[in-house]
C-alpha cells in the first residue's frame, strides 16, 4: 500500500521486486526504463538495502534521510543506527563512495549522515 501512495504522490511508477534488496539484479529496472543501469539513479534511505543494491548494479546511488521515522519499528531504528555507525567507521578508514559515470567525483556531493 505504501508503494501505491508514493506512486500517486510523485507520479512515478514504483517497481516492486520479487526479491528484497540488496538481492537480485538490475534487469527488471533496466527493462522498465529502457536503458543500462549505469544511466540510472537509485535514491534510498537504507544503506544496507537501497545503496548496496544500487552499487552492486551500477547505479549512481543517493542516500537520503527517511521520509518519516514515526512508523518504524524498534528493530529498523536500531539497524539504522548500526548502518550509520558502520558508514562513519568506513569513511574514517578511507573507504570512498563509488564514482559513477553520471557523477565524476561522488565526494563533491557527500556530507556526514545525520544522527537519528
Amino acid at each position: 500500500m505504501k508503494a501505491k501512495a508514493i506512486e500517486l504522490a510523485i507520479g512515478i511508477r514504483v517497481i516492486r521486486h520479487k526479491m528484497k534488496k540488496p538481492a537480485g539484479s538490475a534487469e527488471e529496472v533496466e527493462r522498465h526504463f529502457g536503458c543500462d543501469s549505469s544511466k540510472l539513479i537509485m535514491v534510498g534511505d537504507r544503506t544496507f538495502t537501497d545503496i548496496v543494491y544500487g552499487n552492486r548494479n551500477g547505479f549512481l546511488t543517493i542516500l537520503t534521510a527517511p521520509l518519516s521515522v514515526a512508523e518504524e519499528t524498534f528493530i529498523v531504528k536500531q539497524v539504522r543506527k548500526i548502518e550509520q555507525a558502520l558508514l562513519k567507521w568506513w569513511l574514517r578508514k578511507g573507504l570512498k563512495p563509488v564514482n559513477a559515470r553520471l557523477l565524476p567525483d561522488a565526494l563533491d556531493c557527500m556530507k556526514e549522515p545525520p544522527i537519528i
